[in-house]
């Protein structure tokens, strides 16, 4: 379990016991309130941490690919260069080049430009998809210091760490929205 479920889960706990242990009549409503919205921004961190972890091992697959292209690209690189040598050889000693190490040396070019187009591509989608991982982080954190300011404020009593809370919970979530919009594009 990551650090933040753990911490929403022990601010949960702590917000759930005071509840129980505070006269209900003295703040019911104002409780529920936090209660409430506790419980919104823990869900909603919740779904933010899964698409951070998403992304994440996304990210992850596709530098694995982008490496795995590059170095066929340079195995091809080397065969290409063998073969020209070869060629060079045969050339320089008088002796006609074998016609199908010329062909493959044209195929091999061609693979090459074309896994070199491939490794480029799948690091733009590591960039973008990294972009949006870190998007999600910043508001994963974002969200589980509102939960922890609101439920620091029935705690302490003080309704002005809810509303702190409050406010990092609708930017956090604002910002789990947009990286969605960021995954998704």
């Amino acid at each position: 379990m990551s650090e933040f479920g753990e911490s929403t889960e022990v601010v949960n706990e702590l917000v759930m016991e005071s509840v129980q242990v505070e006269d209900d009549t003295r703040h019911p409503n104002w409780h529920r309130q936090v209660a409430m919205s506790t419980l919104l921004m823990a869900l909603i961190t919740a779904v933010g941490a899964l698409l951070a972890g998403i992304t994440a091992h996304e990210a992850l697959l596709d530098r694995t690919k982008e490496a795995i292209d590059v170095s066929i690209a340079e195995n091809d690189r080397v065969s290409v260069e063998v073969l020209k040598a070869k060629v060079e050889i045969l050339t320089k000693l008088g002796e006609s080049p074998d016609q199908a190490d010329l062909a493959q040396i044209q195929a091999s070019e061609a693979e090459i430009i074309a896994l070199e187009e491939e490794a480029a591509f799948e690091e733009t989608e590591v960039q973008s998809i990294s972009g949006a991982h870190l998007i999600l982080a910043v508001a994963v954190t974002l969200l589980s210091v509102g939960i922890t300011l609101s439920g620091m404020s029935i705690i302490v009593d003080q309704k002005f760490l809810w509303l702190a809370g409050l406010v990092f919970g609708i930017v956090g979530s604002m910002v789990v929205g947009y990286g969605i919009i960021k995954l998704l594009q």
